[in-house]
């Protein structure tokens, strides 16, 4: 049998043959788990990778979505007024 102990407020404990949780003096719950709902290392292993990918990838496109917004407000503010200055100067003096 497996058990998985929860720290609680209120300590219950539950009973398989009434089907219902029973008040204890203990401070954790008592759940048992079958074979069926045990996690086994490789899907823990394939899930903490996928979640360490889901996390690079977050972290990659996030940053890149900041350099994006950080050249395109660049480019709103103050190219602008460069691009109207260059034109500016290029213009024949008469």
């Amino acid at each position: 049998m497996f058990y998985n102990f929860l720290l609680s407020i209120d300590s219950v404990i539950y009973n398989e043959t009434k089907e219902e949780f029973v008040k204890l003096d203990l401070m954790f719950y008592v759940i048992k788990m079958s074979e069926d709902t045990k996690i086994s290392s490789l899907e823990r292993l394939m899930f903490a990778l996928w979640l360490l990918t889901m996390v690079m990838l977050w972290i990659l496109f996030g940053l890149t979505t900041l350099a994006f917004l950080f050249w395109l407000a660049l480019g709103v503010t103050v190219g602008g007024p460069v691009l109207a200055i260059t034109c500016r100067l290029k213009e024949p003096i008469a």
